[in-house]
C-alpha cells in the first residue's frame, strides 16, 4: 500500500505514526511528517519518497 499525503504541514506525528501500515509513504504536501514520525516509519522498514 501507498500512502499519500498532499494537504497538511505536520500531518503525520509520534502520535499517529504508529497506526500507519503502509510500506510506501510518497510525500505531495511540505513536510507532512513530524522529524519524529519520519525516524519511527524508517525504523518500522517504510520507505518514504520526500517532497522535492
Amino acid at each position: 500500500d501507498v500512502l499519500v499525503p498532499a494537504a497538511l504541514e505536520d500531518a503525520i506525528n509520534d502520535g499517529n505514526a504508529g497506526a500507519i501500515r503502509a510500506k510506501v509513504i510518497l510525500e505531495l504536501a511540505n513536510g507532512p511528517l513530524t522529524g519524529n514520525a519520519d525516524a519511527m516509519l524508517s525504523e518500522k522498514g517504510v520507505t518514504i519518497i520526500p517532497d522535492v
